[in-house]
């Protein structure tokens, strides 16, 4: 299936939007900078039980990341012996996915590299999470948190794929 296909709607809305923000117009190296900054704070507020000390402020940032991960404890990392806010697997997502953003911000000819990757071999990484997640759901057998977090920043190449296709194929227009 046409990549392109897929993601007709939402680039549709780009283009008319145009990445226009009261009249100024933001360029691709600035979405990037700014995806990867949001991306930074995301992971800065998972480790928030160890720096904030507002109980409703870490309940309100505890509820926000429970809708998000399933924040089993047992599946969890754990620093100066209290546990983040989403679990190895999520944590990897994350990590791979502020490691790729700050690449493609900073050496801006990986863009391409990656918006030429077929689109099948995107997917293969998909292949260890799926056989780490039947392992886990369906024969019972438990893997480490490392392991889940490998699969973890290994599919986190899907979602930023996608992104930068999308900003590539919207800058074309420009």
């Amino acid at each position: 299936m046409n990549r392109i296909f897929l993601f007709q709607i939402i680039k549709k809305s780009f283009q008319m939007i145009n990445f226009r923000l009261m009249n100024f117009k933001i360029k691709s190296e600035s979405l990037y900078l700014i995806i990867t900054l949001m991306i930074l704070v995301f992971m800065i507020l998972t480790f928030s039980l160890n720096f904030i000390k507002d109980t409703a402020l870490i309940l309100l940032i505890n509820n926000f990341y429970h809708n998000l991960c399933h924040q089993i404890e047992s599946r969890t990392f754990f620093i100066d012996g209290k546990p983040m806010l989403i679990c190895s697997r999520c944590t990897g997502i994350y990590s791979g996915s502020l490691t790729l953003f700050f690449i493609l911000t900073m050496i801006s000819s990986f863009r391409k590299i990656l918006d030429k990757f077929n689109f099948r071999i995107v997917l293969l990484l998909s292949a260890p999470l799926l056989i780490d997640w039947s392992l886990n759901f369906i024969f019972k057998i438990e893997t480490t948190n490392f392991v889940r977090f490998l699969t973890g920043f290994l599919i986190s190449l899907i979602p930023v794929y996608f992104l930068n296709s999308l900003i590539m194929s919207v800058n074309k227009y420009d």
